[in-house]
């Protein structure tokens, strides 16, 4: 109840003397825009009187490297591979691969969660030797916190 008393005086201020506010979260995983609608629908106060504008998720920053980045092949991890494909092409990626996918590919990197490939060895030398099984990363982007932190440390 006192959130929406204290967003209510937001609005109306910002309705008053054109004082312009945000929301910033160290939270991701889903488009800005996505996050306003939903805070709308929470805080009624705020119904068209917000937008994707009003925020910065912790993955918002990346929108401002995604042209530096455009053309490499980049690694995102998150929870969801949805949302984390259409985060990442919204903000202007092309080349990406979710962090599982690349995990599936080589194996031999995390030979504790692929326990059925125990000739670690084997599989590394052929991936090492198959080009169509070799990807490239030029960089990481963490859009969440992945499902599976463990794995992704070692990566």
């Amino acid at each position: 109840p006192v959130a929406n008393q204290a967003l209510e005086k937001l609005v109306t201020l910002q309705s008053i003397y054109n004082i312009p506010f945000l929301f910033l979260t160290n939270g991701g995983g889903i488009l800005e825009h996505l996050k306003s609608e939903k805070l709308q629908k929470i805080f009624s106060v705020l119904k068209n009187k917000i937008s994707e504008e009003n925020f910065i998720l912790s993955h918002t920053p990346w929108k401002l490297i995604s042209n530096m980045y455009k053309e490499k092949m980049c690694m995102y991890l998150c929870r969801n591979k949805r949302f984390g494909e259409e985060i990442m092409k919204n903000y202007g990626f092309i080349k990406i691969i979710y962090f599982d996918d690349y995990c599936e590919k080589v194996k031999f990197l995390l030979p504790s969660k692929y326990k059925q490939n125990l000739e670690v060895k084997k599989l590394r030398d052929q991936i090492l030797s198959d080009k169509n099984l070799q990807v490239k990363i030029d960089s990481i982007f963490v859009l969440e916190s992945p499902a599976d932190w463990q794995s992704a440390l070692q990566i």
